[in-house]
Parts: C-alpha cells; sequence; structure tokens
C-alpha cells in the first residue's frame, strides 16, 4: 500500500488546474464559465461539493456519458497522483460518478479537509 501526502484543499485544486493547462491548454475558461453560469462556483469546488451533480452537469452539457467520465477521471487521477495513491483510481471513479458521499468520505480518509473550503 502507498503512503498518503497530506494534501490541502487549495493546493490540490491548484495542481488539478495546472495539470489542465498543461494537458488541455485553453480548456479551463470554458469549464469554467460553464459551472460559474450554473452554479456560481469554480468546477472543481462543485467537483468536490457533489462529485455526482459533477458528473451529470458534464454529461448533460456534451451529451455525452463518454465525455463526461474522461473528465472525472482526469481529475481523479489528478488527485490520486497528487496523493501518491493511484491505486484507488477504480474505486474512487466508482464512487465519484455513482455516490459523492461515499467519495468524499474516500477524500477524507485520504486525508483531504473538504470543510477547508
Amino acid at each position: 500500500m502507498s503512503s498518503t501526502k497530506a494534501v490541502g484543499v487549495d493546493e490540490l485544486i491548484e495542481y488539478i488546474k495546472m495539470r489542465f493547462q498543461k494537458f488541455f491548454p485553453g480548456y479551463l475558461p470554458v469549464f469554467n464559465h460553464l459551472f460559474e453560469v450554473k452554479y456560481g462556483l469554480d468546477p472543481l469546488i462543485v467537483f468536490l461539493k457533489d462529485s455526482s451533480i459533477f458528473y451529470e452537469t458534464l454529461k448533460e452539457y456534451y451529451d455525452s456519458s463518454e465525455t463526461a467520465l474522461f473528465i472525472v477521471i482526469f481529475i481523479i487521477k489528478s488527485i490520486l497522483i497528487k496523493l501518491n495513491r493511484l491505486d484507488l483510481i477504480e474505486e474512487a471513479v466508482k464512487k465519484a460518478v455513482n455516490n459523492s458521499i461515499e467519495f468524499k468520505r474516500l477524500l477524507k480518509n485520504l486525508g483531504i479537509d473538504l470543510m477547508e473550503r
């Protein structure tokens, strides 16, 4: 079992945004606009508050569960890379899409304090 690095929510969000800029240049403004208009929040805050709603919002916007799942996997993979816990990718994706409460519990168990935000 890998060791988990302690990471704050703000640090985690900045890391995910950096990965988006690196791998999908120009996508963040579109991504931000979608969630700012719909929820008045940063998309990654929406993801951390309720990953299932985040997934459903993307699925509706893109009219594609595959695209929504791709984005969710990218975010989760970014989180798990930062935490040195890629061994949890399948479990984390399943929980994020189907049960945001369980996903938040998983993040809490990994040392991410979602109350920080």
